[in-house]
C-alpha cells in the first residue's frame, strides 16, 4: 500500500473482505476445474475400454464406437467441455458460462480489488454475487457430470 494514500480502516476492511471471498470463490473454480479435467479423463479412458487403440489415422482423437455407451459418452464429453472451455457453444452475452471464462473474470475482479489503494467501487463490490453464483451453478453442473460419468462406467 502506497504510505502517501490516505484510506480508512473501513475502506481496508471492505477491500479485505471482497479479497477473500475471491480467494475463496478462486480456490472453488481450482477445484471444480479440476474435477471436470478429472471427468474427461475418466471419460477417455472408457472410450478406450470401448474402442480399443486409438486410430493410427488421427493418434490424438479416440474412437466413439456406436451404440447407446458410446452415445453416452460422447454426450458426456460434449457436456464437460461445454462446462469447462464452452466448446460448442457460440460466444455472445447470452452464452452460457463457462469455467475458463469465469476463472478469467474471477482474477480479473480479484487483480482489480487487490491492485487498487482505494474502496472497491459499487460495481466491483456488486461483481462479486453473481460470480459466486454463476461458480456454483457450474459446480453443481460438475457433480451431476461426475456421477452420470460413474453410472456409465459401472455399465
Amino acid at each position: 500500500m502506497d504510505p502517501r494514500v490516505a484510506v480508512t480502516r473501513a475502506t481496508l476492511q471492505r477491500q479485505f473482505t471482497l479479497a477473500q471471498r475471491l480467494v475463496q470463490a478462486l480456490d472453488r473454480h481450482a477445484t471444480t476445474l479440476a474435477q471436470v479435467r478429472s471427468a474427461r479423463e475418466a471419460l477417455k479412458s472408457l472410450r478406450r475400454g470401448d474402442a480399443g487403440a486409438p486410430s493410427a489415422a488421427s493418434p490424438d482423437s479416440l474412437a466413439w464406437g456406436t451404440g447407446s455407451r458410446a452415445d453416452s459418452l460422447k454426450s458426456l464429453d460434449r457436456e464437460a467441455a461445454e462446462i469447462e472451455l464452452g466448446a460448442g457453444v457460440a460466444p455472445g452475452p447470452g452464452s452460457p458460462e463457462n469455467l475458463t471464462r469465469l476463472g478469467g473474470e474471477l482474477t480479473r475482479l480479484y487483480q482489480l480489488i487487490e491492485g487498487a489503494d482505494a474502496a472497491p467501487t459499487d460495481a466491483m463490490t456488486a461483481a462479486v454475487a453473481p460470480l459466486e453464483r454463476s461458480l456454483e451453478a457450474l459446480r453443481l453442473r460438475v457433480v451431476g457430470l461426475e456421477g452420470r460419468v460413474r453410472s456409465v462406467g459401472a455399465r
